[in-house]
């Protein structure tokens, strides 16, 4: 199904713009739903609870170029440009690859680098400046070795590029998209919210944050768990080992 029948109609009548059922929204109200949709998916890709999953991915490194660019157009890495990225590895090629972590540096602590530009056959250091459309990675020191680098890196619900495109969202995600849609377009139109349409985008908004939020470890003594010759973890979601 479509953005205009998928999402935009459902929330147009959650909002109380459209009055009875059946009745057509016009061209303005779908324009400015759409817009609406956009502009609160963008807000959501900031935020780590509503991000559905980290994915790993890889890229060839080329000896002795000292950054890359990543994103959607003209960069050394197509791909959308990472939101955040919580993990990275240098993956050193051959019959059995190896995985290093990378260390990920704060804008403060690349600041601090003095000698930036160090070749180096086992990077150990990874920057992103985070720049906009396409941000740029820096590795320290250098690879003078073709090898690859893995970015593990939060996927974030895309914007719809047209009200015709189709819907495919992750399970969970289009009730939550709809209700909290309706409480934007109340807000936009200037129509009353109403109770039990607050009330269900926030709990669908919440089942979501719940499922993508990771269960914590707890450090604990207790005999069997993992950690230090006297202490370890427990995670009190599964009640096993951390």
């Amino acid at each position: 199904m479509s953005v205009a029948t998928e999402l935009l109609y459902p929330a147009l009548r959650l909002a109380g713009i459209l009055g009875a059922p059946g009745r057509t929204a016009s061209t303005s109200e779908l324009a400015d739903a759409f817009d609406a949709l956009n502009r609160m998916l963008g807000s959501w890709s900031i935020q780590g609870e509503l991000i559905y999953t980290i994915q790993a991915a890889r890229y060839n490194l080329s000896p002795s170029k000292v950054s890359y660019t990543i994103g959607p157009t003209g960069a050394d890495f197509i791909a959308p440009r990472p939101i955040r990225i919580t993990q990275a590895t240098l993956v050193l090629l051959g019959p059995s690859e190896l995985h290093l972590p990378l260390n990920l540096l704060t804008d403060a602590q690349w600041a601090h680098v003095r000698l930036r530009e160090v070749p180096s056959s086992v990077p150990t250091d990874l920057y992103n400046d985070g720049a906009y459309p396409n941000s740029r990675l820096y590795l320290w020191g250098y690879p003078s070795v073709a090898n690859d680098l893995e970015l593990f890196t939060w996927q974030q619900l895309s914007s719809f590029a047209s009200q015709a495109a189709t819907v495919s969202l992750p399970p969970g995600y289009a009730q939550a998209v709809v209700y909290n849609l309706a409480v934007c377009l109340n807000d936009q139109f200037g129509t009353p919210i109403r109770p039990n349409v607050l009330a269900t985008a926030r709990r669908t908004s919440a089942w979501v944050k719940a499922n993508n939020a990771p269960s914590p470890a707890i450090p604990s003594v207790d005999f069997g768990t993992r950690g230090s010759q006297h202490s370890g973890t427990f995670n009190w979601a599964t009640g096993m080992p951390g």
